[in-house]
């Protein structure tokens, strides 16, 4: 692995480890209002999504797969990517929820 995607590793685990502390810390009204947020957001991106973005996103968590199967570096480097982004959108959405209530 490269210096690189030792501190994408990093920034995940310190990332993640977050997110566990802010969830284990949220209220279950904060939680139950997260997953709706998190719901409608995704219901929305698919709403408005035409069918070929739908299987051409479906392709691309395939290869994806495949690629991080085949241990591939680009393919771990696009998953640690999208598992970081995907803590932070969630590690958003908390805090917009925290500064509601």
């Amino acid at each position: 692995m490269t210096d690189q995607n030792e501190t994408s590793l990093a920034d995940i685990q310190r990332y993640h480890q977050l997110l566990e502390e802010t969830l284990a810390a949220s209220s279950q009204q904060e939680l139950i209002q997260l997953v709706h947020l998190l719901g409608s957001t995704i219901g929305h991106v698919r709403y408005y999504q035409t069918q070929e973005q739908k299987e051409a996103e479906a392709q691309q968590r395939i290869q994806l797969t495949q690629q991080v199967q085949q241990q591939s570096p680009e393919g771990f480097a696009t998953m640690q990517a999208v598992t970081l982004a995907g803590i932070k959108e969630v590690l958003s959405a908390l805090q917009i929820l925290k500064q509601q209530s």
